[in-house]
């Protein structure tokens, strides 16, 4: 007689605030083409709030399992009253340990694709479209709802530099669109 293991797949929908700050601001004088780095000045980020909205699946194995995810992010930041907005694609795989019913917490790697960034209808050129981060938090489960608090960052180095024009003489502007997010979330369970 062969018997088969029910598969324990639960999936739904998310979604929550994000508490974000992305890397530096820096301008950079440049004569003749020679950018000074002497003399740049450099603008340190100030947090704001966006949201993220997605999709999830969670593969359960009594007390671990496997959440992988799928979320449009639109994050924030200020540098001296200029916003900066960046929107994402985020992919993250989240392995959980479930502590006690019903608290959880989990840890994971997430790929994010940078799609769109504008800082005061500018748009910058970033060395990278894809980078990688990490996330940690604890969620809890009550009926069909979750709640979710995670810490998420890029471990990835990146730059977006100003293309609008050639930089002669005048300013180089660079940002460093590293994300640093305090996310609270919630699911609703759709199974």
């Amino acid at each position: 007689m062969v018997t088969y293991a029910q598969l324990d797949l639960d999936y739904g929908i998310k979604a929550g605030f994000n508490y974000n700050t992305n890397g530096k601001f820096t301008s950079t004088p440049v004569f003749v083409f020679e950018p000074n780095e002497n003399n740049q000045t450099i603008i340190n980020a100030e947090s704001k709030i966006g949201y993220q909205l997605g999709v999830f699946t969670q593969l359960n194995f009594d007390l671990l399992y496997i959440r992988p995810e799928f979320l449009y992010s639109k994050t924030k930041s200020t540098y001296d009253n200029s916003d900066f907005k960046l929107a994402t694609l985020d992919v993250p795989i989240l392995f959980g340990y479930k502590i006690l019913s019903p608290i959880s917490i989990y840890l994971g790697p997430s790929i994010h694709y940078l799609y769109e960034n504008d800082l005061n209808n500018k748009s910058f050129e970033l060395e990278k479209d894809i980078v990688y981060g990490i996330n940690f938090g604890v969620s809890a489960q009550v009926s069909k709802f979750g709640f979710d608090l995670r810490y998420s960052s890029n471990i990835s180095k990146n730059t977006g530099i100003d293309s609008s024009d050639t930089v002669v003489d005048g300013p180089l502007y660079t940002i460093d669109p590293k994300s640093k997010q305090l996310i609270l979330s919630v699911a609703f369970q759709l199974n």
